[in-house]
């Protein structure tokens, strides 16, 4: 799936994305997001604490890949092992992350905010945002895949 309107179908219902950071061992985990599309390319704004093992990731590397998925339901199972297989709807990608500072960071938390509490308007103080890390994962590529 590549069409942009099917992609932003999936972001808009899905409620976290597991982000995989670059590293010298796996590591993904998940995160509450927002998103924008502009003429076709997509960046995930991602927030949490200024610190930590995804801190320390972006910053000596700054690679990441993410998934969404939404309506996931496994079925098929009363047969033979093996014999399941599931439906979903997902959006996968990658790219590189940016750290946000001043109004692009303010920026982040509203797109963040507009997926949770759409319509409403947020204000955020200062000291909520000095101790919160923003990042803007920038999608190289991106695909979906919707299977029944």
């Amino acid at each position: 799936m590549t069409d942009i309107a099917a992609l932003r179908a999936v972001l808009e219902r899905g409620q976290a994305a597991s982000i995989a950071f670059a590293g010298d061992a796996p590591y993904v985990i998940p995160m509450n997001y927002g998103y924008e599309e502009r003429d076709g390319r997509f960046t995930l704004y991602l927030h949490g604490a200024a610190k930590g093992e995804k801190i320390r990731r972006a910053q000596a590397d700054p690679r990441a890949a993410f998934t969404v998925y939404v309506n996931n339901r496994v079925y098929g199972t009363e047969g033979a092992g093996c014999s399941g297989t599931s439906s979903f709807d997902s959006v996968c990608g990658g790219g590189r992350l940016r750290f946000l500072e001043g109004e692009e960071k303010v920026h982040g938390l509203r797109m963040l905010m507009a997926h949770y509490a759409p319509g409403r308007t947020f204000d955020f103080p200062e000291e909520m945002l000095r101790v919160t890390c923003v990042l803007a994962l920038d999608a190289e590529q991106i695909t979906g895949k919707h299977h029944d």
